[in-house]
């Protein structure tokens, strides 16, 4: 590979179950070039994040609410911030499926919610996985209908990208589930075409100026998975050999 402008400056593999995580320190890190040239991932360099990771919940509730899941994006200031979402729906694609929003403003919160945009790992609380019956996976492993391998896992893109030279950032904000299945009803053993997703898009920004020196986690309910961070530069500077 030849040079890139993405640098990897962070990692959290969240193997045990916590309801919050985080990345910190993430404002300067020297990056080198396949010809050694060293480069600090500082605004100018490197103007923007992104951050990119997977959820698993360990609830048996059947729906999140927004405030259910808070990325706190930046230390101060208000904000101006909109998302959209889809609502539940027992058939993707559907013609139902409906798509409402909600905007905020400066509310002076350092945080920003997209809950409605995340799923459960276990559907309508009978503490089942949504997947039917056993399987065989590749490996010759039987993987029952109720192993976690089987759960819903919540997807997420969040950018930031710094717009002048006050350092005033744009958030936008991505994130994806889908299950195949809301009861035991709806699950591969007797599949009708019903299923479920959730998808959230959003963004934000700050009326302040701040730095963003960390990204942190915080929702209701335990999770696990991973938290990626990359700071996105204005040339290629990372090496990629």
């Amino acid at each position: 590979m030849t040079n890139q402008n993405y640098a990897l400056i962070g990692h959290v593999h969240q193997n045990s179950w916590t309801s919050s995580v985080g990345l910190y320190n993430l404002s300067n890190t020297n990056v080198t070039d396949d010809d050694g040239n060293q480069t600090t991932t500082g605004y100018d360099a490197f103007p923007g994040f992104r951050f990119v990771g997977k959820l698993f919940f360990d609830t048996t509730t059947s729906n999140f609410s927004m405030s259910d899941i808070n990325f706190y994006y930046y230390s101060s200031g208000n904000y101006d911030g909109y998302g959209t979402y889809s609502s539940p729906s027992f058939a993707i694609p559907s013609s139902n499926m409906l798509q409402s929003g909600s905007y905020s403003g400066g509310n002076g919160y350092s945080y920003m919610q997209w809950g409605e945009g995340a799923y459960p790992s276990r559907y309508n609380g009978n503490g089942q996985y949504n997947w039917g019956s056993d399987v065989t996976d590749v490996d010759g492993n039987t993987v029952t209908a109720s192993s976690p391998r089987r759960g819903v896992w919540t997807q997420f893109v969040v950018d930031c990208h710094y717009q002048n030279t006050n350092k005033m950032p744009a958030f936008k904000i991505k994130s994806a589930a889908a299950t195949n299945g809301f009861n035991a009803n709806t699950t591969d053993s007797s599949e009708t075409g019903y299923g479920g997703g959730r998808y959230y898009n959003g963004g934000g920004g700050s009326n302040n100026y701040y730095s963003l020196d960390n990204f942190y986690l915080q929702t209701s309910y335990n999770f696990r998975g991973d938290l990626f961070a990359y700071r996105i530069g204005r040339g290629n500077y990372v090496g990629g050999s």
